[in-house]
C-alpha cells in the first residue's frame, strides 16, 4: 500500500481496545469542533467592534477637525476686527488731536488730557455744581 498501516497493525500496537479509543477521539472531535465554533464567533464579534468603534473615532476626528477648522477661522476674524478696531481708535485720537488746540511749539500735545481753557469732559462723577466731575468724598 501507501505505506500507511493496517487495522490490524494499529491493533497490535496499541493494547487498548478499539471500543475504548473511538468514543474517546469522537467526544474530542466534537470539542474541538465546539471550540472552533466559538473561537470563529468571537473572532466575528470582535471584527464587528473593532469595525464601529473604528467608525465611531473617524466621526469623531471629522468633527474635531471640522470644528478645529471653524475656532481658527474665528480666531482670524477676531483679530482682523481688532486690528480694525485699533486702527479707528488710532485714527479718532488723530483726528481729536488735530481738532484740539494746538500745544506749545516744543511740546507735544498731551493725548486725552484735555488743554486748560477747554472744559472738562463729563464722566459718571459729573454733577451740575461740579461740571469736571469731582469725586464725593
Amino acid at each position: 500500500m501507501d505505506g500507511l498501516p493496517t487495522m490490524t497493525a494499529i491493533r497490535t500496537m496499541f493494547a487498548t481496545p478499539l471500543h475504548v479509543w473511538v468514543p474517546k477521539l469522537l467526544k474530542s472531535r466534537d470539542d474541538w469542533k465546539q471550540k472552533a465554533l466559538h473561537r470563529r464567533q468571537r473572532v466575528k464579534l470582535t471584527r464587528l467592534t473593532v469595525r464601529d468603534l473604528t467608525r465611531s473615532r473617524d466621526a469623531w476626528r471629522d468633527q474635531v477637525q471640522q470644528l478645529q477648522h471653524r475656532l481658527q477661522q474665528q480666531a482670524e476674524q477676531l483679530e482682523l476686527l481688532r486690528r480694525e478696531r485699533d486702527q479707528a481708535v488710532a485714527d479718532a485720537a488723530t483726528a481729536a488731536q488735530k481738532k484740539s488746540i494746538p500745544s506749545p511749539p516744543g511740546r507735544p500735545a498731551a493725548a486725552g488730557i484735555p488743554s486748560p481753557s477747554s472744559p472738562c469732559p463729563p464722566n459718571s462723577f459729573s454733577t451740575p455744581a461740579a461740571p469736571c466731575g469731582a469725586a464725593p468724598r
